[in-house]
């Protein structure tokens, strides 16, 4: 799942440090790590449309013959 840090994450979770992850970077991460960022306060989901381009757009999508 992917996580936009929005304030900037301390301390140790299942012996990961935290301080690797960076504010306003986006990252993918273990759902459970996901969860845990964003009920914390330090993370947001990140769900961006630029994300999702398996799905074509309205404009991409071909033409019926």
């Amino acid at each position: 799942m992917k996580v936009r840090i929005i304030k900037q994450p301390t301390g140790f979770i299942l012996g990961l440090s935290l301080d690797r992850y960076y504010l306003h970077h986006v990252y993918d991460v273990a759902p459970t790590l996901a969860t845990y960022l964003v009920a914390e306060g330090y993370a947001t989901f990140e769900m961006r449309d630029r994300d999702r381009r398996s799905q074509p757009r309205p404009t991409e999508r071909r033409k019926s013959r």
